[in-house]
Parts: structure tokens; sequence; C-alpha cells
């Protein structure tokens, strides 16, 4: 993927992240997995399994959204070193 795709991602995804109904709905999520978990009969090994499988599939999404955002600011820190060397480049030619 090109840098210029990568940064647009980075910013859509931070969008995502800042949305409040998707902070939202990541929490209760979340909270309804925990509630599953804390409402399991010993038995219930299976219903564990799977509420721990979603558990780490939420905390999978969120965690990608977040690598998504800290490639998209690192890329921009390289284009703003960039364009700030430029000028003393040419300063350094005169």
């Amino acid at each position: 993927m090109d840098k210029a795709r990568e940064i647009l991602r980075g910013q859509k995804a931070q969008t995502l992240l800042n949305d409040p109904l998707l902070v939202e709905a990541f929490e209760d999520v979340h909270a309804d997995i925990i509630t599953g978990l804390e409402k399991s009969e010993f038995a219930d090994v299976e219903i564990r399994e799977d509420a721990y499988r979603m558990l780490r599939a939420l905390e999978s999404l969120k965690g990608k959204l977040e690598r998504y955002v800290r490639k998209a600011k690192g890329l921009q820190a390289e284009d703003e070193e960039l364009a700030r060397s430029v000028p003393r480049l040419a300063e350094t030619k005169e």
C-alpha cells in the first residue's frame, strides 16, 4: 500500500476510534462478553471458550485500528521532517 493510502487509512481509523457510537459499542460488547463469562456455569467450558475468543477478536479489531493510526502518524511525521529539511538543504546550497 502506498504512503498516501496508509495515511488515509490511519485517519479513517482515528475517526472510527473517536466516534462515540463505536466507542459505546466496543464497551457494550465487552461488557456483554464479561457478563456472559461471569454467568457461565462451571460445566459451560464451551461457552467460556467462545467468550474468550470473542473478547480476543474485539481486542484484535481495536488494536488493528490503533496500529493503523500509529502507522499513519509515523508516516506523517516522516513527511513533516522531510518538508522541514528541504528548505534547510536549499539554504546550504546558496
